[in-house]
């Protein structure tokens, strides 16, 4: 296995994570402190391994939630 497929799976896995994220609060629009910075860290390494615009778009959208402790 190459370091390209390595970092398709890591992206992957990263994307499906905030996504899951995304979709498990969209509804009430919160996100607990951990929630919101494992979103932050998930989001970063996406961004740095290349990671496209779709996140961008529900990232965005949930960087302006409710944020509780």
């Amino acid at each position: 296995m190459g370091l390209e497929a390595v970092r398709e799976g890591q992206r992957c896995l990263l994307r499906s994570e905030i996504v899951r994220t995304y979709y498990r609060n969209r509804k009430e629009k919160v996100l607990h402190e951990y929630e919101f910075k494992n979103l932050v860290q998930c989001y970063e390494a996406y961004k740095a391994l290349g990671g496209n615009s779709f996140i961008d778009h529900i990232y965005g959208e949930m960087q302006e939630w409710e944020i509780i402790q």
